[in-house]
């Protein structure tokens, strides 16, 4: 590096570090300065068209969806839940189909259980 640009690489430096101290002085000069009030925000929920409303709305809607895919896996989850875990006892020991219709009956007892609790749970809820 040369003379000329070492001399340079300096001269810059004061340029900036006079510019810091401006920029500081108009802050301290500014003192507290009062912020702007925050403005208030209101949420409104969107209003369902007249045609949803008839047919419960769109929360109706996407509620009963939500409930008849959770019934769908209830009534469906556990007997095959049961059936898979009773033909691996079956193969395991060599007792098909014993342990297969075991399971099977339990995982539907299950299932079945799960559904009235579901349905009980959600004639409470459109109670209130």
């Amino acid at each position: 590096m040369t003379e000329e640009h070492r001399q340079q690489g300096d001269e810059r430096a004061e340029e900036v570090a006079e510019r810091e101290r401006e920029l500081l002085d108009q802050v301290h000069s500014a003192g507290s300065a009062e912020l702007p009030d925050v403005p208030e925000l209101r949420y409104e929920r969107p209003k369902a068209s007249p045609e949803s409303q008839a047919l419960g709305g769109t929360m109706g809607t996407n509620r009963a969806a939500a409930l008849a895919m959770t019934v769908l896996y209830a009534m469906v989850g556990p007997p095959v839940v049961g059936l898979l875990l009773g033909m691996w006892i079956d193969n395991k020991y060599h007792t098909a189909p014993f342990w297969t219709s075991v399971c099977f009956m339990i995982g539907a007892g299950g299932g079945l259980a799960l559904m009235i609790r579901l349905l009980l749970k959600l004639s409470r809820d459109e109670d209130r």
